[in-house]
């Protein structure tokens, strides 16, 4: 399936207007509130309805998003600042990237619940971008985390749990090779539940 802009003026267009906007998009998907954008900007319903078709386009932009978003948190962190949940010292490119893994996790909540794209597809697209860059060890944390966020909500609607996440195991594989037990947080740490989330999402998948 493929997504199209509304396109409104004088003829002829701009040869821009008809070439892949996949850079414009990905820039909105990590803005604030940006899920009615979307929606406007590809003239999808905004309604719930049964007849809604998954678009295998936006299953690949996500995918494409979450990849950048963990490329700029390995380039931009130290482990410090990420053990750290104190904003002192960060610079407001850090602090955004912050919150560019809440702005991801409620699209990719809402979008697959509303029939417009398939959770299980964005995951096994991820993992095969993944396996091209496979060293994440600073941001891999944070997609445990959204990926255990996302996949409570899509799993207890699906019929078929196993069979639908499956890619989610192949994915922890993939980011934490190491045989050794990961450590257990302090659970006075504020940031304990993200560090377990790892291990939740094994626990929650086997």
């Amino acid at each position: 399936g493929t997504l199209e802009f509304p396109c409104k003026g004088a003829l002829p267009f701009d040869k821009e207007v008809s070439m892949n906007q996949k850079e414009l998009l990905t820039c909105v998907m990590r803005q604030p509130c940006s899920r009615d954008m979307l929606m406007h900007m590809l003239s999808l319903e905004k309604k719930f309805q049964k007849n809604n078709k998954p678009q295998p386009v936006l299953e690949n932009l996500f995918a494409e998003c979450v990849i950048r978003i963990m490329e700029d948190t390995e380039a931009e962190f130290t482990v410090e600042q990420l053990n750290s949940t104190s904003p002192e010292g960060l610079s407001s490119r850090k602090a955004s990237l912050r919150n560019q893994w809440y702005y991801i996790s409620c699209l990719l909540t809402y979008f697959p619940l509303h029939g417009l794209m398939t959770l299980p597809d964005f995951v096994k697209i991820l993992h095969g971008k993944l396996q091209t860059y496979r060293n994440f060890p600073k941001s891999r944390r944070d997609l445990m985390w959204l990926l255990l966020n996302i996949t409570g909500n899509y799993l207890s609607l699906s019929t078929d749990q196993a069979a639908d996440m499956v890619r989610c195991i192949d994915i922890y594989t993939l980011l934490y090779p190491q045989a050794d037990l990961l450590p257990v947080p302090d659970t006075k740490d504020a940031l304990a539940a993200k560090k377990m989330a790892a291990a939740c999402m094994l626990h929650m998948l086997t």
